[in-house]
């Protein structure tokens, strides 16, 4: 690994992540849009239905676990992400944030790690390898850290 690369991630933004895993994981899909819309900082409009929309197709290998990660699947995530993007930039007027920071380069090892899952040409439990360290101790702080509701 380069650890040259590691980038810190905010608090409320791993948290929010956490709620994003935790609710494809578990089908709660209120909880896994709002950790979606919190992740990318989405103020609304068309950027934030195409962020989730992404996101939910990403999520595709944990929510439909078990799950074959095809080279057709990851190159349609890539191409999805990239249209999409495209698309949030020339309607930026539409509820269109800048990605915060760290969550590009993200995206790139995800990207990355993905065709090397598809390399493999398997059928893997995404979700029982995620329930490995992904544990209700961290959903239930990562719940805690929320603002209070008025």
């Amino acid at each position: 690994m380069d650890f040259g690369c590691v980038q810190h991630m905010p608090e409320v933004r791993q948290n929010a992540a956490i709620r994003m895993h935790w609710g494809a994981a578990h089908d709660d899909p209120d909880m896994f849009y709002q950790g979606c819309v919190d992740v990318a900082d989405c103020k609304g409009g068309l950027y934030e239905t195409l962020v989730c929309q992404y996101l939910e197709s990403y999520f595709r290998p944990i929510k439909e676990s078990p799950f074959h990660l095809s080279s057709e699947y990851a190159a349609k995530v890539v191409r999805d992400f990239k249209r999409d993007y495209a698309k949030a930039l020339k309607n930026y007027k539409d509820g269109f944030v800048p990605m915060p920071k760290g969550l590009l380069f993200i995206n790139r090892l995800e990207f990355g790690f993905f065709s090397i899952l598809a390399r493999l040409d398997v059928k893997v439990d995404y979700k029982k390898v995620e329930a490995g360290y992904l544990r209700q101790e961290h959903i239930d702080a990562a719940m805690a850290a929320l603002p209070a509701k008025e």
